[in-house]
Order: structure tokens, then sequence, then C-alpha cells
């Protein structure tokens, strides 16, 4: 399976913003997938081996330092673009 031009994780607790997101990175030509709090975003960080982690910085009950750590406790050494660089890329049309 190819993975394009890579795999973007949306951590966000808010949907319809992780959504927006989702939709962003797919018109970029990235495989997106989105995690609503901590437990699934490591499940997917273990198992789908993102590219690129966009991260909601304020979210209830985690804060960014924890999301990061389970980064390194994963071995994550891709992206953490903030949402603000991920929408000033250039897209299609």
């Amino acid at each position: 399976m190819s993975m394009g031009l890579g795999r973007l994780l949306v951590v966000d607790d808010d949907r319809s913003f992780a959504a927006e997101l989702k939709v962003d990175g797919e018109r970029l030509g990235l495989e997106v997938r989105m995690a609503q709090d901590p437990s699934a975003f490591e499940s997917t960080l273990q198992s789908w081996a993102p590219t690129i982690i966009a991260m909601d910085l304020v979210m209830p009950n985690v804060d960014d330092l924890e999301l990061i750590h389970i980064c390194g406790r994963n071995g994550y050494k891709g992206a953490l673009p903030d949402e603000r660089r991920l929408r000033a890329l250039p897209q299609d049309g």
C-alpha cells in the first residue's frame, strides 16, 4: 500500500475541527486518521505509524506535554506541525 505524501494523525477533542483538518489533509494528498483522546491517540500511533501529527494543545484530561511524551514513548520521529502551519500548506485547485 502506498503512503502517498504521508500520513496525518489529527488529535483533537473537537470533532468538527478535526474533521476540517481531515479534509484539508486529504486535499493535500495525505492519508488522515483522527483520535479524540489519549488512548485512541496512542493506539493509532502504534498501529498506523503516522508521518505527521497535528494535535490540539488544550484538551480535557490531557495536555500537550503528555501527548508529546506518548510520542516519545512510542519512538515517533515525524513532524508535529501546529494547525496554522498545516493550513498554510499549498492546496490544489
